[in-house]
């Protein structure tokens, strides 16, 4: 990797945790599906857990992507991005 890319990414520790998280999930998610009870009846209090417990990963993770969305969304409204925003002070700024 280069240098610019882990500066960027450490200078971002937002971006980097959730990159993590969800890599994380994924990782998570491809052992759950992956794993099978092999006790029969005896393992199905821990397939149970585990059941239960994926259900709350995923929706820490539909949540989180959920509030980064409406983050990324508010800051945009409240920060516009040229058009007639950036006009206008290009405007004001020859004027003055």
């Amino acid at each position: 990797m280069s240098q610019k890319f882990l500066r960027t990414l450490l200078r971002h520790p937002r971006r980097l945790g959730f990159a993590i998280f969800n890599l994380v999930v994924v990782g998570l998610v491809a052992a759950w599906l992956t794993a099978a009870p092999e006790a029969g009846l005896a393992d199905l209090p821990n397939f149970a857990l585990a059941n239960v417990g994926m259900v709350f990963v995923l929706a820490a993770w539909v949540l989180s992507w959920l509030a980064w969305v409406w983050m990324v969304l508010r800051r945009r409204r409240s920060r516009p991005l040229g058009g007639e925003a950036g006009a206008e002070v290009g405007a004001q700024a020859r004027a003055s």
